[in-house]
């Protein structure tokens, strides 16, 4: 028992050490063998007063430059890159829930990459509680992994597709003409068959 005390002591008389270097405390305080829980408690209070009171001045602004799970492929948008984000208050916890999908490339090449595509969603709050719902001031990122994958391939579009989307192109120009000339002509007619009329009368 003596040995256990002697320990909490020496710890006790360094926090108060490093306490009082810091500034966090006024006085020194003593730990004889009869109230050294009393002081321990005591310098334990004083720490979490001022670990609650640090808390609320955390400034949790913060840049991403670039998250990605996995290679780069043409065409591949990671919506977290260049996200700048100021926070307005001290202690705000910032979470960015991210839902990865596997995702296949395959190039024209036959070259295969294997890498990841994700979604993003962000949530903010302020944190002031050590423990509980309230949580800690911080960035966090949660991540999960969906069961389905993507498969893209990268394919050149052959002459015949081309010349039959021409044709389609040409083709849709000749309808479109020929209903207009069709509408226009029998306008025309019923314009003239109106006064013809009205002249025989």
């Amino acid at each position: 028992m003596k040995r256990k005390e002697n320990l909490t002591w020496l710890v006790g008389q360094s926090l108060c050490s490093l306490l009082l270097t810091l500034g966090f405390m006024k006085r020194r305080c003593c730990f004889s063998e009869l109230g050294w829980a009393l002081n321990l408690l005591w310098l334990l209070l004083v720490l979490l007063k001022h670990i609650r009171l640090c808390l609320f001045q955390i400034n949790m602004t913060h840049f991403i430059k670039h998250l990605s799970f996995g290679r780069d492929y043409p065409g591949i948008v990671n919506p977290l890159d260049g996200t700048a984000v100021i926070a307005e208050q001290g202690s705000m916890m910032f979470q960015y829930f991210v839902k990865v999908v596997p995702t296949v490339y395959m190039k024209v090449d036959g070259e295969v990459v294997r890498t990841n595509q994700f979604s993003v969603t962000r949530h903010e709050k302020i944190a002031n509680g050590l423990i509980g719902d309230q949580g800690l001031p911080g960035v966090f990122v949660l991540y999960e992994l969906s069961p389905m994958m993507v498969k893209l391939t990268e394919k050149h579009r052959s002459f015949t597709h081309f010349l039959t989307g021409v044709c389609a192109i040409i083709g849709g120009i000749f309808t479109v003409a020929g209903l207009i000339d069709s509408l226009i002509y029998h306008s025309a007619q019923a314009i003239q068959k109106k006064i013809e009329l009205g002249k025989m009368t």
